[in-house]
């Protein structure tokens, strides 16, 4: 059994997994699977379908958008998922689409893709520059901030020990009976 299952790609195993019933399985394995293929359509289609088997519609509706290959019964769930989009930021849409789904250009997409995304608002020479998202912000440390909390490290700890030795000098007398 072991030498089958390694001969199988991970789509026809999730198929199998699918097939079988085990439908969190199947999930399991695309899911790790996409970010190591990256964007593939049919990856894509194959992982929104698991996820509208298993009633996940927003997110199916996401996968099979992405994929271009949305059947007509599949369309409710893209349709649920473009309805949270209409009339947000291009750059808050892209940040919703998963990393392996981040193209660079929005030729990059199948083209079924990129008219919803033009419809969207989408520039048609639309790069993923990444001037849309603004990149999280960095500490820097500077003299001043380190400093202080050097200071303030130092002040906890001189604290620290004086409190230990008031105390010490306090309970010593009372132990001793002096």
């Amino acid at each position: 059994m072991r030498t089958d299952r390694q001969k199988l790609s991970p789509l026809q195993r999730a198929e199998q997994e699918s097939r079988a019933g085990r439908l969190w399985r199947a999930k399991e394995i695309l899911s790790g699977y996409i970010p190591n293929v990256g964007y593939s359509p049919k990856t894509f289609a194959a992982y929104g379908r698991i996820l509208l088997q298993m009633r996940d519609l927003k997110e199916a509706g996401k996968y099979l958008f992405l994929s271009g290959l949305a059947a007509d019964e599949e369309n409710e769930a893209v349709e649920l998922f473009l309805q949270n989009l209409r009339g947000k930021p291009c750059g808050w849409i892209f940040s919703q689409f998963p990393g392996a789904g981040r193209k660079e250009t929005l030729a990059d997409y199948p083209e079924r893709v990129q008219e919803e995304l033009k419809g969207l608002g989408f520039p048609a020479d639309f790069r993923d520059d990444n001037s849309i998202i603004p990149a999280p912000m960095k500490w820097v440390p500077n003299k001043w901030k380190v400093g202080c909390a050097f200071l303030g490290i130092i002040a906890f700890f001189g604290l620290v020990i004086f409190g230990i030795v008031h105390g010490v000098s306090v309970i010593v007398p009372w132990i001793l009976g002096k």
